[in-house]
């Protein structure tokens, strides 16, 4: 059986009914599918961000050591204002249609994703993983916060720290793809 794999959105924003919100925009459903309440969800997801990946994120690889102190700080604070929350279903493809992949929900009723240009990757896939991942809002009004005071070094660190918890929070979904389907 082939199996395809999308992530649909990530992003510093939170849950509003069935839809995510957040920095990279709303992802939702083009039609009411899938139930987000029986969704698995995913919330005890650990992080490990260190200050090489958020320096290398903002393309500063072997920076001076001040910049690894703030960075080190950075990541202090995002762990104390992330909260980590991804979901994910399993869906069964039904078609691909230009940058939109066809899917049954969980009660049957179709659903369209748009995918973008890189759908046809998942015209061989059965059945598709579908999930969004966020680290809440938090961290975007303590960035804003940081901005307001002047700080912008540390701003952009806690901002770029927050990158690389988001993609760890994508691994979780990742890691969730490689067992079995219900």
């Amino acid at each position: 059986m082939h199996i395809g794999y999308w992530i649909l959105g990530i992003g510093l924003g939170d849950f509003r009914g069935g839809t995510i919100c957040g920095r990279m925009g709303a992802v939702q459903l083009a039609d009411d599918g899938v139930d987000e309440r029986t969704m698995p969800i995913l919330q005890k997801i650990p992080i490990r961000v260190m200050a090489e990946d958020v320096l290398a994120a903002g393309g500063r690889q072997g920076a001076k050591a001040r910049f690894v102190r703030a960075a080190e700080e950075a990541i202090a604070l995002g762990q104390t204002v992330w909260q980590p929350v991804a979901a994910y279903e399993w869906l069964d493809v039904q078609a691909v249609e230009g940058e939109w992949v066809r899917v049954a929900g969980r009660d049957g009723k179709p659903a369209a994703l748009r995918v973008g240009p890189k759908a046809g990757l998942l015209e061989a896939a059965q059945r598709l993983q579908v999930g969004v991942a966020t680290i809440g809002p938090a961290l975007r009004e303590t960035v804003r916060g940081l901005e307001a005071r002047g700080d912008h070094l540390a701003a952009y660190l806690l901002d770029s720290a927050g990158v690389v918890a988001v993609g760890a929070v994508m691994e979780a979904i990742r890691c969730a793809a490689e067992e079995p389907p219900r």
